[in-house]
């Protein structure tokens, strides 16, 4: 309302599904939430019809203002939450040193953190059985903490296994552990209602090959339409387990992939030519 009364151009930038995200996780039927998060939902739509253009993180969510709220006419862009690959490069320079790797380990590491969202059960149970295989030297590392993590140590103590948690590590050590490794995880539990999450920028830009296991139909279709990694069904250690030995086994045939994910990282993650986007958008908002 203060925008309309001023004369100021106002842009919803949807970075997340609100309330939506909530009644996902809802334990209560539809018809339940529905009664619950009316109010929330009737703030939103209000929002979403007083803004003159929107900008999301992902297709999905550019696109919930219109399917979700029937808010036409107005214009809708994706720009990806991306990273500063100067800053990512510069923490490889300064911190891959530090970062020790004997020759003959291959690494798996997911960075980020550790909470309901996040599937880290099952890639340690995976990596117990790759252990159980004798790959021992496959290795998981994970950067990160979060409220879960002592319950995700009780599960790696159970049976051996070659997991590593190295815990909270600033941003440019971050970058050269992700450098450093042969393949990232990005790993999701099934019901996750995430769709292109911060971390992608990251793990693009350390060019290497990508595991995952985030349901979002949207990101599955860009994993295999750009080639930077492969998905794997969710909840399933099993068939992640399989899909790690066949990677590990095949490496150097995956380097393609590697590759594909560092150029996309700069075509479409680089926040100094990607967020141009919005430049141009508000600069179009204006000359209309």
């Amino acid at each position: 309302k203060y925008t309309k009364q001023n004369n100021i151009k106002f842009i919803v930038d949807v970075e997340d599904l609100w309330p939506e995200a909530m009644e996902m996780v809802s334990p209560f039927p539809n018809f339940i939430n529905k009664v619950i998060f009316y109010t929330w939902r009737r703030d939103a739509k209000k929002a979403y019809s007083c803004a003159d253009a929107f900008v999301g993180t992902s297709d999905e969510y550019r696109d919930v203002p219109h399917k979700k709220y029937n808010i036409i006419g107005k214009p809708a862009i994706t720009v990806y939450v991306g990273c500063d690959m100067d800053e990512f490069d510069a923490g490889v320079a300064e911190y891959q040193q530090d970062v020790e790797k004997n020759k003959d380990e291959f690494w798996i590491t997911y960075a980020g953190n550790l909470g309901s969202s996040y599937d880290i059960p099952t890639f340690i149970k995976a990596m117990q059985i790759i252990h159980e295989k004798q790959y021992t030297n496959v290795r998981a590392k994970i950067l990160g903490g979060g409220p879960l993590e002592l319950e995700f140590k009780e599960i790696a103590g159970q049976k051996e296994c070659n997991v590593d948690f190295v815990g909270y590590t600033p941003y440019k050590k971050m970058a050269a552990y992700l450098y450093k490794s042969d393949v990232l995880i990005n790993s999701f539990v099934k019901k996750a209602p995430q769709s292109i999450v911060t971390k992608i920028g990251d793990y693009l830009a350390a060019g290497k090959p990508m595991i995952n296991t985030l349901s979002s139909p949207e990101f599955r279709k860009k994993v295999e339409n750009d080639g930077f990694g492969m998905n794997v069904e969710a909840e399933n250690e099993v068939l992640l387990a399989e899909l790690i030995v066949e990677i590990y086994k095949e490496f150097n045939m995956l380097e393609k992939l590697g590759i594909n994910a560092r150029n996309i990282c700069e075509i479409e993650f680089d926040r100094k030519t990607s967020y141009m986007k919005i430049v141009n958008l508000i600069d179009n908002l204006f000359e209309g």
